[in-house]
């Protein structure tokens, strides 16, 4: 990279010529110093024997400064690291590193001097044939197939569909997990079936979060389904939770009208939306299908079962209020017998006494 500022020396007699503020001199000043430090930095980065931790450090910090440089140094860096990211001679962790900056400083190109997805592709195209390698590093397929998918990289489509199709992959964190989230961002339309797949067969907690963060960007009915289904599998029902919050709109929708498909898996999904906004919303909705008696029976049941779980969460009055109010649409119908008999005992409570400490005790 050149230096693309004048030096210190040709700046001051602009400064005595009053041409340029105090601020203004400090701040060429400054950047002149990071163009130095970026163009000295990336020598580092590409001087092969170097360690590898130490040229992986010069490589962020000439990232961390990017921001600075001329839409053609930028460019330059960029071409930089991808000649490092392509190279299997290289440190996998320094290779990772370039795939992660390559790709960021892409996306920078692209807001601010408006790099098309042409140049994107011819700049970066090895990612797909990095991604489709069965032979490259895995951690190497996992940053590339991460970075067609921040990218947009539309072609990238059939291999990662191909990487989720393969079973061998459920289990593989490196290349499931990018996988799965890449093909939620480049075909949302085409991603259900795969990522759903996913979630269901995996035996990898990691796996498994991913394909439920993935579900939840799609905000779709049937994704809100598969992930009710599966929210303790593996015991980890913090990833459907958050999964499901980020469709809260998609849950309201379905509860708001209960003629539609899926509603019964909305029903359900309404354990993991644990913010009392929510349970604002949701409980006049649960309350509306139960007392709905055009509906199913079965899911007018997954209504009161779940009024009942939440009734019992609250505080003893609140508690008697829940479940008076329940009690008041349900009615007499048998079919209800055991929640009726539970909200009633509800109603019925009374506080426990308290037990005063005899003289002497502590």
């Amino acid at each position: 990279m050149k230096t693309r500022l004048a030096t210190t020396k040709s700046v001051l007699p602009a400064l005595m010529l009053g041409l340029l503020p105090v601020g203004a001199a400090e701040s060429l000043e400054i950047e002149q110093q990071q163009a130095v430090s970026s163009s000295q930095q990336l020598a580092l980065v590409l001087e092969q024997n170097r360690i590898p931790a130490e040229r992986v450090g010069a490589l962020r910090n000439v990232f961390q400064s990017t921001r600075a440089l001329a839409a053609t140094e930028q460019v330059e860096f960029l071409r930089a690291m991808a000649a490092i990211s392509t190279s299997k001679n290289e440190d996998v962790r320094l290779r990772t590193n370039a795939i992660w900056a390559m790709s960021e400083i892409a996306m920078l190109l692209r807001q601010q001097s408006g790099l098309s997805d042409a140049d994107i592709l011819r700049e970066c195209g090895f990612l797909l044939e990095a991604a489709a390698d069965g032979e490259e590093n895995s951690k190497v397929r996992r940053m590339c197939i991460k970075a067609l998918g921040d990218l947009g990289v539309g072609q990238g489509i059939p291999i990662i569909t191909s990487i989720l199709g393969d079973e061998s992959n459920v289990d593989n964190p490196d290349l499931a997990r990018s996988a799965a989230i890449s093909l939620a961002i480049l075909a949302p339309d085409q991603a259900l079936g795969p990522v759903s797949n996913l979630l269901a067969k995996t035996s990898d907690p990691a796996v498994f979060g991913s394909a439920a963060y993935a579900l939840g960007a799609l905000r779709k009915p049937e994704a809100v389904a598969i992930l009710a289904r599966n929210r303790m599998r593996l015991g980890d029902n913090l990833s459907v939770d958050n999964a499901i919050e980020a469709s809260a709109s998609v849950v309201f929708d379905l509860l708001e009208n209960p003629g539609r498909p899926n509603v019964g898996d909305a029903i359900d999904a309404t354990r993991s939306m644990w913010r009392q906004e929510y349970k604002e919303r949701y409980t006049p909705a649960l309350l509306n299908i139960l007392e709905n008696e055009t509906l199913e029976l079965a899911l007018r049941q997954r209504a009161l079962t779940r009024l009942v779980e939440d009734a019992g969460q609250l505080d003893l009055p609140e508690r008697k209020r829940r479940a008076a109010l329940i009690l008041a649409q349900v009615g007499e119908e048998e079919v209800f017998g055991e929640q009726i008999s539970q909200l009633r005992a509800m109603q019925n409570a009374t506080p426990l006494p308290v037990v005063k400490a005899q003289a002497g005790e502590e």
